[in-house]
């Protein structure tokens, strides 16, 4: 029996993560064999997209990884391509700084990175309209759209109060987050019947900022988006967090992974840990976000002088 996650060889199931995979396996998958493995990150380079745009993107996706991000900028009658790519040492080897390992950010960005299909970035202005339909960062397919001019206020865990509490969101965090969704898509983990197109549902109980146990739901019967009868959640936001319990009695219970995950999942929780930033416990949160025109220009300019102090 074929499972979503791999394909059986020899009664074992192999796994889809590229990085697991022998340079037999990727062929039996019509996948890139070690040997020609391309570079596939790219940062959008629409004319709306300005460099110190770009520059931004690039900042806040160095947080996620050692690896040192370059931007490789190429030209042809008039179209550049922005490519994201490792740099090397003299002897081909990859370049890592910092003195903690992020091994999780490490290998979501790498396994991008050799991938075959072509990730694209773009920020909130997304004029190539990748993402319809968020109002803030998303990811559809091997595209994801990146809002540098919000904050988000989300549900943390608190482990020694045994509850959640509310907790702004480091914009590399909400960057992962998204690269994360692609990361599922492209190695088949994306949790949704990709014949239909119709998402995976599910529920998620926790224990919110007044210590009340409920649900994490926001869908309803017919699997439309219902905040005032919601049934369900969608198991895809669960397991890109690494959240998921599916009863009270687990509610108590916030890590690294959830009961949707499976093996080999990278979470935006493992990325939180090696940051050293609480666990996230719930996907929706009554905590509004900071939108206000006025408050979005400062945010964004912010970032842009930070940056260019560095």
């Amino acid at each position: 029996e074929v499972k979503e996650n791999g394909y059986l060889k020899d009664g074992k199931i192999i796994d889809l993560l590229m990085s697991q995979l022998t340079d037999e396996d990727r062929v039996r998958l019509n996948r890139y064999t070690d040997k020609d493995m391309q570079f596939k990150i790219f940062l959008d380079g629409h004319k709306d997209i300005t460099d110190k745009d770009r520059k931004q993107l690039l900042t806040e996706m160095q947080k996620i990884t050692n690896y040192i991000l370059e931007e490789k900028k190429t030209c042809k009658d008039g179209n550049c391509k922005y490519e994201i790519i490792r740099k090397k040492d003299e002897k081909g080897n990859f370049i890592k700084k910092g003195e903690k390992e992020y091994p999780t950010g490490n290998k979501l960005i790498g396994d991008l990175l050799e991938a075959k299909e072509e990730v694209s970035v773009t920020n909130h202005k997304d004029p190539n309209k990748w993402v319809v339909g968020s109002e803030t960062s998303g990811a559809k397919g091997t595209k994801a759209k990146i809002d540098m001019t919000d904050i988000a206020v989300l549900l943390v865990w608190d482990s020694v109060n045994k509850r959640s509490v509310p907790e702004e969101e480091e914009k590399f965090i909400e960057y992962a987050h998204e690269l994360i969704h692609i990361h599922r898509f492209i190695f088949g983990r994306f949790a949704w019947n990709n014949k239909t197109g119709e998402m995976d549902l599910g529920t998620h109980w926790a224990i919110d900022k007044n210590g009340i146990v409920r649900e994490d739901i926001w869908i309803d019967d017919k699997g439309n988006k219902n905040i005032g009868k919601p049934t369900y959640g969608l198991i895809e936001e669960y397991g890109t967090i690494g959240i998921g319990n599916k009863s009270e009695k687990s509610a108590g219970t916030i890590g690294v992974t959830g009961e949707y995950n499976i093996k080999g999942d990278i979470t935006e929780n493992m990325i939180r840990k090696e940051h050293g930033i609480r666990y996230r416990a719930f996907y929706r949160t009554n905590e509004p976000k900071v939108k206000e025109k006025k408050k979005q220009d400062e945010i964004y300019n912010n970032f842009l002088k930070k940056m260019e102090r560095k």
